[in-house]
């Protein structure tokens, strides 16, 4: 059964593809994805990529637009189908961007071992990457596999680590998000005034993003809030205006999610058949689009408010409630869980590991030493009465005392040279944002925009430049930026990509993408919407 609502003209379109695996068939896909705005106008495959990159641009895509129109269990199959392309393709950015499309794909599904499997992988990549943006979408899945999973302890930690990366990125778009996951959260936990501050604050940063859609979202976030701290008409208030919009524009998660909230404050409002409407439409969408878990929760409202009127229907909808409620929360997916932890981890724990295993060799390089002055002492206390042993013993040692010293003339000499670097180390002044700083950034921002259009430039370009080695390069931007050199010149590629945007709307996407030095307009696009939450194409339209 397929969930969500059906469209089969891309199913006969990527299925053509899969039987021919030519450009001619990829194009019609892209075709039909551009006339419904799930790809840029401009992106173009080209003649000269090989059948493998065609064929994971073709089934990555198509994925995601599939989880656009919630058809859930046919875009986990492309996406998986984009993740075999990937093996024979060298490019751990789309890689990622794979990985993280199936970690949301099995979250939707109610699969959190399988979202937790892929989203740990995800997270690898993007930590490796150093870039901020990155790191801070991985850890709002991982954040929302265990919230769905009840393991709000571990969803704390990555969203509020989360949002602390999405402020180093300067990421507002994604800063909302992670505010409303926060507020989910706290929610969760029972921490309801907290809940509430988070989903007030991430409401006005949509508002000012003027991204009515993310609003609506957060306004039924804050709607929980208010029902945690039983304040029912102001969230029947705030629900009411989310559904009606979440309803006319077709967004049915976010309708279901509404609707099992309002059920809730219409209930507690003792309008138990006023509530009984909006639980059943909640539990309706919720088997349309194959979305288990909201189901669970529109069960349990069913029940509840029809308890006291007609019992045995009540019934009905508790054993469905059961049901649904084994089959999410059974001792397979907290175990898998479990590892996914282990394995993740908190960076800062392995840290302290690390150092204590350090430590530990530390400590056992000591006691072999320990050891073995030991045995020599015992050694000679034994043989002390033998003449002419201990006559060597004592030519030995002066031998030796006489290396020692050698050996301590050079090692003071040394010493004494690795002290005055140490001197010289601790008089450079502390790296922060000053103006010999912004001076090197000016000069460094200058060289990238002045060549970024050759699509030649790279790290050791820019370090010859700037009259560095590439790693010093590194270290210096990093020391000021918090991002490797490569992440700062792509993060300056996209911003002058949005000042082009909008400077010049006429431009094609692809002759824009081409100027700012990306090999192909499919690559900007999907860089530009990973950092900025829509397409190129869509960002003009804002």
């Amino acid at each position: 059964m397929r969930a969500g609502a059906q469209d089969d003209s891309i199913h006969v379109l990527v299925q053509a593809f899969f039987n021919q695996n030519s450009l001619e068939k990829a194009n019609d896909v892209f075709s039909y994805l551009k006339r419904h705005g799930a790809v840029d106008p401009d992106v173009e495959l080209s003649e000269a990529a090989s059948k493998e990159f065609v064929g994971m641009n073709v089934t990555y895509y198509a994925a995601d637009y599939l989880y656009g129109k919630a058809e859930y269990i046919y875009g986990v199959k492309y996406a998986n189908k984009a993740l075999e392309y990937s093996q024979k393709v060298s490019d751990p950015e789309f890689k990622a961007d794979i990985l993280n499309l199936l970690s949301v794909f099995y979250i939707r599904l109610g699969n959190y071992d399988k979202a937790g499997y892929y989203a740990e992988q995800c997270y690898a990549f993007d930590l490796a990457s150093g870039d901020h943006d990155k790191i801070s979408s991985s850890l709002n899945v991982l954040a929302a596999i265990y919230m769905s999973a009840k393991r709000y302890t571990e969803s704390e930690q990555y969203v509020l680590k989360g949002i602390e990366e999405s402020k180093k990125a300067q990421n507002k778009h994604r800063m909302g998000v992670l505010l409303g996951m926060a507020s989910e959260v706290y929610c969760s936990m029972g921490s309801y005034e907290v809940a509430l501050e988070y989903a007030e604050k991430a409401y006005s940063l949509e508002q000012e993003l003027g991204r009515k859609q993310q609003a609506m979202v957060r306004l039924s976030q804050r709607a929980a809030a208010l029902l945690g701290l039983k304040r029912y008409s102001e969230a029947e208030e705030d629900l009411h205006k989310a559904i009606q919009y979440f309803r006319s524009n077709g967004n049915l998660q976010s309708l279901g999610i509404s609707c099992n909230k309002m059920g809730k404050a219409l209930c507690a409002l003792d309008r138990p058949s006023e509530a009984y409407k909006y639980y059943k439409e909640a539990a309706d969408i919720s088997v349309r689009l194959g979305d288990p878990f909201n189901e669970m929760h529109a069960q349990k409202g069913l029940y509840e408010s029809l308890l006291k009127d007609d019992l045995a229907k009540a019934q009905e909808h508790h054993d469905r409630y059961d049901s649904l409620r084994d089959s999410l929360y059974n001792l397979a997916i907290a175990e898998s869980l479990s590892r996914c932890s282990a394995s993740i981890g908190n960076e800062d724990l392995r840290l302290e590991n690390r150092k204590a295993l350090r430590l530990k060799n530390i400590i056992l390089g000591f006691s072999i030493l320990a050891v073995i002055i030991i045995a020599g002492i015992v050694w000679y206390v034994m043989h002390r009465r033998n003449h002419r042993q201990r006559m060597a013993l004592e030519s030995t040692i002066r031998i030796l005392r006489s290396e020692y010293n050698h050996l301590r003339s050079n090692v003071d000499t040394q010493s004494a040279k690795d002290s005055a670097d140490t001197h010289a180390e601790a008089a450079e002044p502390e790296i922060k944002i000053n103006a010999a700083d912004k001076s090197f950034l000016d000069k460094l921002v200058t060289y990238v925009l002045a060549n970024m259009h050759t699509g030649k430039l790279n790290v050791e370009e820019i370090a010859s430049h700037m009259c560095l080695s590439s790693g010093q390069l590194n270290r210096r931007i990093k020391s000021i930026t918090g991002i490797t050199t490569q992440n700062y010149v792509l993060r300056l590629r996209l911003e002058e990509a949005k000042l082009l945007l909008q400077s010049e709307p006429d431009a094609p996407v692809s002759d824009i993408a081409f100027r700012l030095g990306f090999d192909d307009a499919a690559s900007f696009s999907r860089a530009f919407k990973r950092v900025f939450d829509s397409t190129p194409s869509q960002f003009r339209t804002k």
